[in-house]
C-alpha cells in the first residue's frame, strides 16, 4: 500500500552518481486516472464523463482535468481517497511512483 503524507512530498529528485555519468532525474507520482476511467467505462458498458466523476466524487472538474493532463500535478490525499472510492480501486491502481 502506498502512503502519501503530504501533497508537497509528491515529487523528489534522484541523482545518479555512477562513475561514468552524472544525471539528474526527477521522481514523480504519475496518476492513472485515465486508465481507471477506461476500466470503469468497460465494466459499466457506457461512457462516463468527467462531469459524472466530478458529481460522484465532489471533486471540481478542473482538478480532475489537471490530474488527468498536467504532468507532475500534486494533489491531496483526500482527493485520492475520493477517487479510489469512486473507482473502487486501491491507491496503487490510481497512482505510481516513477522517474520522469
Amino acid at each position: 500500500m502506498i502512503s502519501i503524507a503530504n501533497s508537497w512530498a509528491l515529487s523528489s529528485t534522484y541523482v545518479d552518481l555512477s562513475p561514468r555519468t552524472f544525471t539528474q532525474r526527477r521522481i514523480v507520482i504519475r496518476f492513472k486516472l485515465g486508465e481507471q476511467l477506461e476500466k470503469k467505462q468497460f465494466r459499466d458498458s457506457r461512457r462516463i464523463t468527467m462531469q459524472e466523476v466530478s458529481d460522484g466524487t465532489g471533486i471540481n472538474r478542473s482538478t480532475l482535468s489537471k490530474i488527468l493532463n498536467q504532468k507532475g500535478y500534486a494533489t491531496s490525499t483526500d482527493i485520492l481517497d475520493k477517487l479510489c472510492a469512486y473507482f473502487d480501486c486501491k491507491l496503487e491502481d490510481l497512482a505510481e511512483r516513477t522517474v520522469d
